[in-house]
């Protein structure tokens, strides 16, 4: 049976805790903070424990981004065994994966850094580029000449900076 949920009673949180980027309006603040009972406090974040939290921040990203990096690497290496076989489906599939993941990776902006960006771009240039000659691959007789030609288009705007795009 249900039952209805208890209202909580409104009340003043006990503490508050502002981000540094508040602190230019500390000064205007302070008044009306000051005016509210006790036991509430607050505190505005020190630039030292920004730069720390922000340094964890990065560590974590930079997980992430290697561990996206590391999965499609590996699917460009099962893609590349794949090749080596004559084995154009599976070496399709395995390099758009690769690219699907490496293209993810670069919607989530998981780093403002700049070279983890050049580096996630260069990787999904290679699979596009391993894609399009995988594409290339005569089947019966038949190639998909189209797919190779869309896959280097694709390749060419992750890097255009690599040559064999």
């Amino acid at each position: 049976m249900a039952v209805p949920t208890k209202c909580w009673k409104p009340c003043i949180p006990e503490r508050l805790y502002f981000k540094y980027d508040l602190t230019i309006h500390q000064a205007a603040l302070l008044p009306f903070l000051h005016t509210l009972p006790r036991p509430f406090t607050f505190l505005f974040e020190p630039l030292e424990m920004r730069d720390r939290v922000r340094e964890k921040d990065y560590k974590r990203a930079e997980a992430t981004f290697r561990k996206y990096m590391n999965l499609a690497t590996a699917l460009k290496d099962k893609g590349n065994k794949a090749f080596e076989r004559g084995d154009r489906q599976e070496a399709v599939k395995f390099f758009q994966e690769a690219a699907e993941d490496l293209e993810k990776l670069l919607l989530k902006v998981v780093s403002e850094a700049e070279e983890r960006e050049a580096e996630a771009r260069r990787l999904l240039a290679i699979c596009l580029s391993n894609c399009a000659t995988a594409r290339m691959l005569a089947v019966d007789g038949d190639i998909d000449a189209l797919g190779a030609m869309k896959d280097a288009e694709r390749a060419i705007k992750g890097d255009p900076s690599y040559p064999k795009a």
